[in-house]
């Protein structure tokens, strides 16, 4: 966390760390990790024009289909 949110916050990182463990149940960095893999597994599709986040956009597709 940057100076501005400790400052904000008004509290010591491993005050906020304690505090989030005690609310939520699990360490932050534990909380967040869980959190990236969820994210990971879910399907990205995004709009009818680019079905995959990070795959191709229509303009790749077709490109890929002229070689």
């Amino acid at each position: 966390m940057g100076d501005a949110g400790r400052s904000a916050s008004g509290c010591p990182r491993a005050a906020l760390a304690r505090r989030f463990t005690e609310l939520v149940g699990e360490p932050p960095m534990t909380y967040l990790t869980g959190w990236r893999l969820a994210m990971g597994r879910r399907p990205r599709c995004a709009s009818p024009t680019r079905p995959w986040v990070g795959g191709p956009g229509e303009s790749g597709v077709r490109q890929r289909r002229s070689r």
